[in-house]
């Protein structure tokens, strides 16, 4: 530390450091700390630029001191849950307007991909509207942000393509359950969950308006499936109904993801329309490349398709349960993205405890060599510091270069 405040004071009068006060002289102190460690040159498995370090240990400090309060234990496991009331703007941006528009577009794509393959071209555009029904409904919980990355692009396609793959997945196996189960048992199993929906949706709701509206839905629903299943292929429309049920919960859930942990105010002029028609078009130009056969519609599963999205409305006003363990995995996922917190942990907190911001103590267990560091870094600005890194790194590297000419 003496050291470190030779550093930090050094050419300076003794009247100047008085002058100021003792908040800006430890902030001062501490700064100079920072830049020190980490401009040392050390040998370790992994280096880190200035940028990410600080970074990164700015997140484990503001984490650590938020649920761990006077203690400076960094925790062995990093759990998603808990980040509230971190909001950070580039990862709001690649929430809002990478993520969202990436797994909207994913989920229309993969369900309209599978019903085109499968029941022809009139089901593929029911998905397609029944997607952009829903997303076009309120509640619109995305904001439209500013902003610019190098990595949204990746972004946007990895989670476009592994959503895509995944929604498939799951659509295939929807429709294989159904055809195992066979119409009846399908139909009987559906028909239980929208019944207890819809009985929920009566208990907890007394305004007598709504349950009016519920009753008429729920006649209309009966009655389209009747007569739909007393002309046509109860198979088909069980299926129909399956993925009417699934896309409407889905698009609920993505809509459940931005407000979890994040303080959001709708913005009504940002749309996700476009990347659902998007999605929709781009499944209809893929079945036209794999000889989808256009020419065999199957009206049972259209109808089928319109009854599951009509019926799975009941649902609109409760959110999804899986919808908060998801929000926070994408927040931590895009905090990791974003530089903010490390993919392999254990090398970074190597890192960090090879230039004295963290102390080893046990195995696999680490913590900030002092609260006052700790808290030094959880209340910095994480690029400003790292700028000041960066200058720190310059000054060394050109005084060892001078020493060598003078050599």
């Amino acid at each position: 530390m003496l050291n470190v405040m030779v550093l930090a004071y050094q050419g300076r009068a003794p009247e100047d450091v008085n002058a100021r006060g003792v908040a800006d002289l430890r902030r001062e102190l501490f700064d100079t700390y920072i830049c020190e460690v980490l401009a040392r040159n050390r040998q370790t498995a992994r280096q880190y630029d200035a940028k990410t370090a600080v970074r990164r240990l700015w997140c484990l400090a503001w984490w650590t001191r938020r649920r761990a309060g006077d203690r400076t234990a960094v925790p062995r496991w990093m759990m998603p849950d808990g980040w509230y009331g971190l909001s950070l703007p580039g990862v709001d941006y690649l929430t809002h307007a990478v993520c969202l528009p990436a797994l909207f577009a994913a989920l229309t794509a993969g369900v309209t991909l599978v019903m085109l393959a499968q029941y022809g071209v009139l089901a593929g555009l029911a998905v397609a509207g029944a997607a952009l029904l829903l997303v076009h409904l309120l509640p619109h919980p995305w904001q439209k942000h500013e902003g610019n990355g190098p990595d949204r692009v990746p972004l946007f396609a990895l989670i476009l393509f592994a959503g895509t793959a995944i929604t498939v997945a799951v659509t295939v196996a929807a429709l294989g359950l159904v055809e195992l189960l066979t119409a009846k048992p399908a139909l009987v199993v559906e028909g239980a969950v929208i019944a207890g929906s819809y009985v929920v949706e009566l208990i907890v709701f007394h305004d007598n308006r709504r349950r009016l509206l519920l009753g008429v839905r729920l006649a209309v629903v009966v009655a389209a499936s009747w007569i739909t299943l007393s002309l046509g292929d109860p198979t088909a429309f069980a299926c129909g109904v399956a993925i009417g049920l699934l896309i409407a919960h889905a698009i609920r859930m993505l809509k459940s993801l931005p407000t979890d942990h994040l303080p959001t105010t709708a913005d009504k002029g940002w749309r996700m329309d476009p990347w659902v028609a998007g999605g929709a078009v781009a499944a209809f130009l893929v079945a036209l490349v794999l000889g989808a056969d256009f020419a065999s519609p199957q009206l049972e599963a259209v109808a089928g398709i319109v009854v599951g999205t009509v019926a799975a409305k009941a649902w609109r006003r409760r959110p999804p349960v899986l919808a908060g363990p998801l929000s926070r995995l994408l927040h931590d996922s895009l905090l990791r993205w974003s530089g903010y917190l490390p993919w392999h942990r254990r090398a970074f907190l190597q890192y960090a405890a090879d230039r004295h911001v963290l102390a080893r103590t046990g195995r696999a267990q680490y913590s900030f060599i002092h609260l006052l560091v700790r808290d030094h870094l959880a209340e910095c600005t994480p690029d400003e510091l790292a700028a000041k890194v960066d200058r720190r790194i310059g000054e060394r590297a050109a005084r060892t270069q001078a020493g060598s000419f003078r050599a």
